[in-house]
């Protein structure tokens, strides 16, 4: 298998699964923003310190980046609690399915002879593409379909940052597609940002279209 597709097949298993996790975690009887907090960055740091401790052990490398996906569905809840928006598995795999095709045709276009030598300014391209777009998607909370796509499109970015160098074997591939993982913590500050009134300033634009569910207090 190409390269380029075992990563593809990686960032998609774990966008599906993280979509899965963050719609069964809604079902906890406790739940939280707080909770949600504690867990997440808890996990996060468990995350990161398995991963640079056995950073050159293949299975510590598949631990960290499953633990990076449970934090981030953590992150992901939270802001569908706060934005009182209605957790629909449906709403979560739309958003990972489109957060994956991103990443896919990222990966697709650097197959291209010509483009191939110049992988870095496609990733900066796509970069600031994605970064332009997430202001609309974090702001249009009405959009229910649309409303986790800011949110997984750090994880996009991060992503297509993996295929910038050609990977040896599959091991490094892994490695460095665990380390991508890491940038589940930015979603986290996001979501606290936004959560905590913060230096992150996003206005609602009401589209008029979307369900509502009972917001959790912190």
């Amino acid at each position: 298998m190409h390269k380029n597709f075992f990563i593809s097949l990686i960032v998609l298993l774990f966008f599906i699964s993280t979509a899965i996790i963050t719609y069964c975690l809604h079902f906890l009887p406790s739940w939280n923003l707080t909770l949600g907090f504690i867990m997440g960055f808890s996990i996060f740091a468990f995350s990161m310190l398995v991963g640079i401790i056995g950073r050159k052990i293949l299975i510590f490398n598949i631990f960290s980046f499953v633990l990076s996906g449970f934090a981030l569905a953590f992150f992901i809840l939270i802001w569908l609690t706060y934005k009182e928006l209605e957790v629909s598995i449906l709403m979560l795999l739309a958003n990972a399915g489109l957060a994956f095709a991103y990443t896919f045709i990222y990966y697709l276009i650097i197959l291209i002879p010509g483009i191939r030598n110049h992988r870095i300014i496609s990733a900066i391209l796509f970069t600031i593409l994605g970064i332009a777009s997430m202001p609309f998607f974090l702001s249009a909370t009405e959009l229910t379909w649309f409303s986790t796509f800011g949110l997984f499109m750090v994880l996009s970015i991060s992503f297509i940052w993996v295929g910038i160098k050609d990977k040896k074997d599959k091991k490094e591939a892994m490695r460095h597609i665990s380390y991508a993982g890491f940038a589940s913590v930015i979603v986290g500050v996001i979501v606290l940002l936004a959560v905590s009134g913060g230096d992150l300033d996003i206005p609602d634009f009401d589209i008029g279209v979307g369900g509502k569910k009972k917001k959790n207090k912190m």
